[in-house]
């Protein structure tokens, strides 16, 4: 859960550093959900909380991954998946 403008909201999935900082966050919609504009806008606004490196939006089908700057609000997309080693 993480508190955005004091409601509670809930994020899919989180993979963590080994010192504890979020290095992927994860939003899953559901397959017959198509990925769109909000979908990035709701992933950044919990990111502005919890400062993953890396965000990644997936319905099962279309798969993006991505960073935002928050002081420049856009998106940097990636061609794959972040690499990670504990």
């Amino acid at each position: 859960m993480v508190r955005l403008n004091r409601m509670r909201r809930r994020f899919d999935l989180v993979v963590y550093n080994p010192d504890g900082s979020i290095h992927i966050l994860v939003e899953c919609k559901g397959p017959e959900q198509p990925i769109r504009q909000e979908t990035f806008d709701q992933i950044a606004r919990y990111n502005s909380v919890l400062k993953a490196d890396y965000l990644i939006v997936t319905n099962g089908f279309d798969h993006y991954f991505f960073t935002v700057d928050a002081q420049e609000e856009n998106y940097s997309f990636l061609e794959d998946i972040p690499e990670f080693s504990a």
